[in-house]
């Protein structure tokens, strides 16, 4: 028997042979009509994201969906890359897009689930054996003190202030923005460090002048 099921005026007829059979062919007009992404995620899982409203890519704020019910809040790890969503009452809160290996001061092997290709910042992700951290100050390197809370960087520290003020000076004239373009990014990084090291040095050079007049 065929019947027509209408939506916003536009008719699609069908061959109705069980309840399954319509609710299969309105998740499929459902996933038309909110142009939904179905992305694999670990545990042989796939969540539905729809996009947001001029962007046709998986964005902050973008709705996520599983199997059309809303999906538990956590983090999910995509099943191709190194990429985690945070999610959030139905809505990607955050997008972590790598996860760096880094021995800290003190010998210790922790791993950090960026947001930012290659930089570390409040918000990120910090695990260690597999497991976020709960609270911790970690001496990250000899530049660097981070406290993390609940998983999260809570505060990143400098040791020391010059080279705070140095750090933020180059980031506001290289302008690195939360999420950057790759390739961008990787120019005004390396950059960045160049300019950092010669700062560095050419204070030192300064300071061995001054001292041994």
């Amino acid at each position: 028997m065929e019947y027509a099921v209408f939506i916003k005026k536009e008719v699609y007829d069908i061959e109705i042979n069980s309840v399954e059979s319509v609710k299969k062919y309105l998740n499929t007009i459902r996933i038309e009509k909110l142009r939904i992404i179905k992305i694999p995620i670990k545990g042989r899982r796939i969540i539905e994201v729809e996009p947001n409203k001029g962007n046709d890519e998986v964005t902050i704020g973008s709705k996520a969906t599983e199997d059309g019910l809303p999906i538990v809040d956590g983090i999910y790890q995509l099943e191709n890359g190194n990429v985690y969503y945070q999610i959030q009452n139905g809505e990607i809160k955050k997008i972590f897009l790598k996860e760096k290996k880094y021995i800290t001061k003190n010998g210790e092997e922790i791993f950090i689930r960026h947001q930012n290709i290659y930089k570390i910042n409040n918000g990120d992700l910090v695990v260690i054996n597999g497991k976020l951290i709960e609270e911790a100050i970690i001496d990250f390197n000899y530049f660097k003190i981070i406290t993390v809370k609940d998983g999260k960087i809570l505060k990143i520290e400098f040791k020391n202030r010059i080279i705070k003020v140095i750090n933020n000076f180059l980031d506001s004239i290289l302008n690195l923005a939360e999420n950057p373009n790759e390739t961008d990014l990787t120019f005004n990084w390396y950059f960045k460090k160049v300019m950092l090291i010669i700062i560095l040095l050419t204070i030192s050079l300064f300071g061995v002048v001054y001292f041994t007049k």
